[in-house]
């Protein structure tokens, strides 16, 4: 079987290869509650039944069972996926409709750093999590938006990173 030479991964980074030397940080779910409680607080809202409902998101996605990253095999949307990440933080402000999409991106971007994409060797991560985990990610969600349960992200998979022009 065929597979794709490299993955892309956004991501905000303020120091890439600090980053990526040290490894880079899958969060879990009460760090993904706190940071995005911290951006609520920024912003003003205070809406008890979106916080409700977004941490039961956050505990969705963030299980222990789900570590891992999202990646593409379409470089050329990596970088809208750059600019939104965090997407668990950049979609709740968005849902609450009372934050304009250039106030998230300047708080993401004073936050969490500037738009990059990790260029990731496939043949690296089929030799981390084994080819059947590689095959059934890539067929359970497809090419475009593909989850790799990978627990270190690092230059151990990462080839190179650039940054996404504005």
């Amino acid at each position: 079987m065929k597979y794709p030479k490299y993955l892309y991964h956004g991501i905000r980074l303020k120091n890439p290869k600090e980053s990526l030397l040290r490894g880079l940080k899958i969060w879990t779910p009460n760090e993904v509650k706190k940071i995005l409680l911290d951006a609520f607080e920024y912003f003003g809202i205070s809406d008890p039944t979106v916080k409700e409902h977004a941490f039961l998101e956050i505990d969705r996605r963030f299980s222990n069972e789900r570590i891992g990253i999202w990646v593409t095999a379409v470089e050329n949307i990596a970088c809208g996926f750059a600019r939104r990440n965090p997407e668990i933080i950049s979609w709740w402000l968005e849902m609450t409709g009372k934050v304009s999409q250039s106030d998230i991106t300047n708080y993401l971007e004073k936050t969490f750093g500037d738009a990059y994409v990790l260029v990731i060797d496939a043949s690296k991560v089929i030799l981390e999590i084994g080819e059947k985990e590689f095959k059934m990610s890539m067929f359970s969600t497809g090419l475009s938006n593909m989850f790799i349960p990978i627990k270190k992200v690092g230059f151990n998979i990462v080839d190179r990173v650039y940054r996404c022009v504005q």
